[in-house]
């Protein structure tokens, strides 16, 4: 199975489940985060329409990102190559550019609209 290297990501707790079943996505008190065992993989939920319309309702790209780069710091604990740092470093560059645009967007008081 693939680690994230944490309990949660961008905010939002990680669900592990031993298997992918409908009991298990019925909990009403899911996480935007799901990790299976059987099979392995990796579930978001995301964000469906402005949080200031809608809500919270899923996860943002930014929380897809964090966790790639949570499996990439694993997979490089265990077998260092350059092309995994380059990935690493690239794929943080872009959360803080998501960052940025978010703040950017506040500044703006448009966060959470679709303006």
């Amino acid at each position: 199975m693939f680690k994230l290297l944490k309990d949660e990501i961008d905010g939002f707790k990680i669900k592990k489940l031993e298997d992918l079943s409908l009991e298990g996505l019925q909990d009403p008190e899911l996480p935007f985060v799901i990790i299976t065992e059987k099979p392995t993989m990796i579930t978001f939920i995301v964000q469906n329409g402005p949080v200031k319309e809608v809500g919270v309702n899923g996860c943002q790209v930014d929380t897809i990102v964090d966790a790639c780069i949570s499996m990439l710091k694993s997979v490089d604990s265990r077998v260092q190559s350059r092309e995994n740092t380059h990935a690493i470093i690239n794929l943080q560059h872009a959360l803080s550019w998501l960052k940025e645009g978010k703040r950017e967007r506040i500044k703006r008081n448009v966060e959470g609209t679709d303006k």
